[in-house]
C-alpha cells in the first residue's frame, strides 16, 4: 500500500512540475507600457533554402528580400600556437508596414576566435587544440525609404552578461535621439551565470526600448522552457511584441526593423541560416 502511495505522490509532483514549466511566461515589462501598448503577434513563414519571413503585427519582412553572408580571415600567430579567424556575418532585408512605408535594414556581426594548439608546446598534450576568446559586436543600420537623409543605428557593443543578468546592454540612435534598450526576462531573479541552472526553467527573454525614462516598445525573442509546449503558438514559437500606441507611424516603423533584427539575432528557430 505504501508503494502505490508513493508512486501516487512522484506522479502528483511531476504533474506539477511539468505544469510550471509549461505554463505561459511573458517577459516583465513596464507597467506603463503594459498599460498603453497594442500586443503584436509575431507569425513565421518558413520558405525554402533556410530563409523565412516574418512579420510583427502588420509590420512584415518583403519576401524574397533577405539576404545573409559569412566572411572570415584566419591569421596565424606565435608561430602557429594561436590561430585568430575573424567572422563578419551579414543579414540584409526589408520590412514593411503597407499603410505607411518600408525601411531597409542592413546588420554586420563579427566575432573573434581564438584557437590554440598546445601540442606544439607540450608534446602529446591530451587537447588537440583549444578554442576559446570569442569577441562580438553587433550592428544595424535602419533607413526608411521615405527618410533617406537619416539612418538609424543599433549598437550591441558586446556579447557578455554580467552577473544575473544574461545578455548586454544596448542602443537605438540616430544621432539626435538615444533610445535605451534593456535586457528583460520573465525572472528577474534567474542566475544565467550558474553552472546548475536548469534549461527546464530558463524564463522567456526579450528587450524593453526606453526613451527618456519611457518604455515604448518591447519584443521577446525566446520563450524559454515555455517553447513547443504550445500547438496554438507554433506560428510564433513564443514570440511577441508590444508596441505603445501613442507613437508616430514613422517611429513605429524604425522600432519594428529593430525588434525585426533582434527576433532574427536571437532566436535559433528564426535564424535566416543555421
Amino acid at each position: 500500500m505504501k508503494r502505490y502511495a508513493t508512486i501516487s505522490i512522484v506522479l502528483i509532483m511531476f504533474l506539477a512540475v511539468a505544469d510550471s514549466i509549461t505554463a505561459q511566461e511573458n517577459i516583465i515589462i513596464s507597467d506603463n507600457l503594459a498599460a498603453h501598448a497594442e500586443l503584436l503577434k509575431v507569425n513565421v513563414e518558413y520558405l525554402p533554402d533556410n530563409n523565412l519571413k516574418f512579420s510583427i503585427g502588420d509590420y512584415a519582412i518583403v519576401a524574397d528580400q533577405e539576404q545573409s553572408g559569412t566572411y572570415s580571415d584566419t591569421k596565424e600567430r606565435l608561430l602557429g600556437l594561436r590561430v585568430v579567424t575573424k567572422i563578419t556575418k551579414t543579414i540584409a532585408f526589408t520590412i514593411s508596414n503597407p499603410s505607411y512605408d518600408t525601411a531597409m535594414v542592413f546588420s554586420e556581426e563579427r566575432n573573434r576566435i581564438n584557437t590554440y594548439y598546445p601540442n606544439e608546446v607540450l608534446e602529446n598534450f591530451f587537447l588537440d587544440e583549444i578554442t576559446g576568446g570569442k569577441f562580438k559586436s553587433f550592428a544595424t543600420w535602419i533607413t526608411i525609404n521615405g527618410d533617406t537623409n537619416t539612418t538609424w543605428t543599433l549598437y550591441i557593443p558586446k556579447g557578455k552578461g554580467k552577473g544575473r543578468r544574461f545578455p548586454i546592454d544596448m542602443l537605438l540612435t540616430d544621432g539626435v535621439k538615444y533610445i535605451n534598450i534593456a535586457s528583460v526576462s520573465s525572472d528577474l531573479y534567474f542566475d544565467y551565470a550558474h553552472p546548475l541552472r536548469s534549461l527546464r526553467k530558463m524564463p522567456a527573454m526579450g528587450a524593453e526600448f526606453m526613451d527618456d525614462g519611457k518604455s515604448i516598445c518591447a519584443v521577446q525573442f525566446d520563450a524559454g522552457a515555455t517553447t513547443g509546449y504550445y500547438p496554438e503558438d507554433k506560428e510564433s514559437l513564443g514570440c511577441k511584441a508590444w508596441m505603445h500606441q501613442q507613437l508616430d507611424a514613422k517611429t513605429k516603423l524604425v522600432l519594428a526593423a529593430a525588434m525585426s533584427t533582434l527576433l532574427l539575432m536571437n532566436n535559433s528557430y528564426l535564424a535566416l541560416h543555421e
